[in-house]
């Protein structure tokens, strides 16, 4: 029987393990590690690190430039859902762009917490 490439079973495998070690990667850094210490830390090398900060900061870039900042709402000028709410992607999650500006701003949303504007203007991320 031919096979037509790697087993899924560990192309899942690793691309979680890929997710979790981004994900460690990112709280050192929050802590307050330099990319050597974190590097040393993870066991990965310092140009791998620089890379994945680079692309987040890249990502986080983009992402506010794609505000329409203004006196009140800041709109979104992304990608809409059918909804009408901004769509962005963060940690290769697709999620609404209000919810990634307050993650951006404020660190991660507590469980059971919605983000909520007193606009309620589905485009604006203004945290």
């Amino acid at each position: 029987m031919a096979r037509c490439g790697p087993c899924p079973l560990k192309i899942m495998a690793r691309n979680k393990n890929t997710k979790q070690l981004e994900a460690s990667i990112r709280e050192s850094l929050s802590a307050g590690l330099t990319i050597s210490e974190c590097a040393e830390k993870h066991h990965v090398g310092h140009e791998s690190i620089k890379r994945r900060v680079d692309a987040r900061a890249a990502l986080i870039k983009r992402f506010w430039e794609k505000a329409s900042k203004s006196e009140g709402c800041w709109i979104y000028t992304g990608y809409k859902d059918d909804t009408g709410y901004g769509i962005a992607c963060l940690d290769a999650k697709t999620i609404k762009a209000h919810r990634m500006a307050y993650q951006l701003t404020f660190g991660e949303i507590p469980v059971g917490l919605l983000v909520c504007h007193k606009c309620d203007n589905r485009l604006c991320v203004r945290p």
